[in-house]
């Protein structure tokens, strides 16, 4: 598949000048750090940054706090989780929704919360989906200090966070500890076994591809038999979702995911919960941050008004 010849017009200069993905090569974050560097700040936000207390027995994680500066008292809250493909990337390298989050917690009128967990090998499962859950504990735990509504907690997340968002929302209605009111999905990453046909065939290197998938589930998983098993690790396992919150879902129809998340999306359906699905044409993964695009600005807008709709302001 050479997405360069089917993806949207405004995307195709991106895939010319794109290289492979190369994990090994760090050179594409130093250049993703001078890009970030030179967009100015959004101003009326405070960042702040939190080091919080893992699940027992396990290390620190970092969190980065957005709320908007002018506004008082208990905010609502969307809790995010980083989409990194279990490979790289964290909010000490380079974020590319850094910017995007001042502005929609800005212009939405809510706090938002990013989850930085460990990467793999330093945590696979389950340890490193403890580490997104007890972001979750503490942000309820601490809401008073926070000045956030526990009745309006959303929590989002694409691609690998995908998965780990709803593996999150597993834990919650299985420990009886689910607070969250509404979901958003941009594709996710729910099923190591290859057997979907986009799984299969996206294999173009300059986009999250069939080869890099499998790395990244082996990585998370560790070769573990029995973590293949988990439907707390392999969420598409899971065929009934009774319980879960609302769900806004987006996905191109070239992403790698496509099959999976619409799958997932069918089964809230079936579960009965209100879902309202999206599959965006010639629009690649991650189609969202790649590229200022038609595309990117109709889901960014369709975002900020479901989570405010959601969030009842």
């Amino acid at each position: 598949m050479d997405l360069e010849l089917l993806v949207d017009p405004e995307y195709q200069d991106l895939y010319k000048n794109t290289q492979k993905i190369d994990i090994s090569n760090r050179k594409w974050v130093d250049e993703a750090k001078k890009k970030q560097a030179l967009e100015p700040p959004i101003e009326g936000v405070d960042v702040t940054y939190h080091t919080i207390t893992g699940a027992m027995g396990e290390p620190t994680i970092k969190l980065r706090i957005h709320r908007p500066t002018e506004l008082q008292g208990e905010l609502p809250v969307l809790l995010y989780v980083m989409g990194n493909g279990f490979l790289f990337m964290g909010i000490d390298e380079v974020d590319i929704s850094a910017r995007w989050m001042d502005g929609w917690a800005k212009e939405i009128g809510c706090t938002f919360i990013v989850v930085n967990h460990r990467l793999p090998p330093a945590a696979r499962f389950p340890g490193l989906l403890e580490d997104c859950y007890s972001a979750y504990k503490w942000v309820i735990a601490n809401a008073k200090k926070l000045e956030i509504d526990t009745s309006r907690i959303a929590i989002g997340g694409g691609g690998s966070a995908g998965g780990l968002v709803i593996a999150m929302m597993l834990l919650a209605r299985d420990r009886a500890e689910d607070q969250f009111i509404f979901q958003l999905i941009e594709g996710a990453q729910m099923d190591n076994r290859g057997i979907t046909p986009s799984s299969r065939r996206v294999t173009d290197k300059r986009t999250w591809h069939r080869e890099v998938n499998e790395l990244s589930w082996s990585l998370y998983l560790g070769g573990d038999i029995e973590n293949q098993k988990n439907p707390y690790a392999v969420p598409a396992l899971v065929d009934d979702f009774t319980g879960f919150p609302p769900a806004y879902i987006a996905v191109g129809d070239l992403d790698l995911f496509v099959d999976e998340t619409i799958e997932y999306a069918q089964k809230l359906m079936r579960a009965g919960i209100p879902t309202e699905l999206h599959v965006l044409p010639a629009a690649p993964h991650a189609f969202m941050f790649t590229q200022d695009t038609y595309l990117s600005a109709k889901a960014k807008r369709e975002y900020i008004e479901v989570l405010k709709r959601a969030f009842g302001l």
